[in-house]
């Protein structure tokens, strides 16, 4: 028992040599297919194909089969135990990002520290959902967690500075359902920008009076101008 999404269909089994196969696929509504196959003598497994226009005719959803072998002199068995699947092919609705990352889609250094959140909307009952992020030809990709309908990925800062690294990407989420059907987002623009920038600063005294001072010690300018004169920065 599973979810299918294939495009056709093989079921497969056993029965007493010569005998013809029956088999019953009842779907979502009742909706029924009846398919058969005759054993050659000295054969006893057999096999059906289901193609994909079949399996539409019995609609979206959970799928029943029923086997019955009838032997050569026309005695019919007892129905097999059942075999549920169900036949999904339709996409999962596209999930959503709640809010801006960081609240403007840049990450700069403390936030990489603190760690960023990224939540968003999703189907439910859904397999699972990854954020893809794209930089040229580099890819990576993170497993959000589901709850309900909501998905969160948590970015540490080794996640964002070591993985991900400097620039911006283009960040796309991913839904996939339990049969393997997928939906993506819209690409959205994030930026990773951890590097302060460097910082120089220059002091000019406008006056020309002997009493004013400028000092410097480790990296500090103290200015302590004379009466009546200015500075800036």
């Amino acid at each position: 028992a599973g979810a299918a999404n294939t495009q056709a269909l093989l079921l497969t089994g056993s029965a007493d040599a010569g005998s013809k196969v029956t088999l019953t696929l009842t779907g979502p509504g009742a909706t029924s297919l009846t398919l058969t196959t005759q054993l050659a003598s000295g054969a006893s497994a057999w096999s059906v194909p289901v193609t994909r226009e079949q399996l539409n005719a019995l609609g979206q959803g959970a799928v029943n089969v029923i086997a019955k072998a009838t032997d050569q002199a026309g005695n019919v068995s007892a129905a097999s135990s059942a075999l549920n699947f169900t036949y999904d092919t339709t996409a999962p609705s596209v999930p959503t990002l709640s809010s801006p990352v960081a609240a403007d889609n840049i990450i700069n250094l403390v936030e990489s520290v603190d760690g960023v959140r990224l939540t968003g909307v999703t189907e439910a009952g859904v397999g699972s959902v990854k954020l893809v992020f794209t930089q040229g030809s580099a890819v990576d990709e993170f497993n959000a967690t589901v709850v309900g309908t909501t998905w969160t990925l948590d970015l540490q800062g080794t996640q964002v500075t070591s993985t991900l690294g400097q620039g911006t990407f283009g960040v796309v989420v991913r839904t996939t359902d339990l049969a393997g059907n997928s939906t993506s987002s819209a690409s959205f623009p994030l930026t990773v920008d951890t590097v302060v920038p460097n910082l120089s600063a220059s002091v000019r005294d406008t006056g020309v009076q002997d009493s004013g001072s400028i000092t410097t010690s480790d990296g500090r300018i103290t200015v302590n101008p004379e009466a009546g004169a200015t500075w800036q920065y």
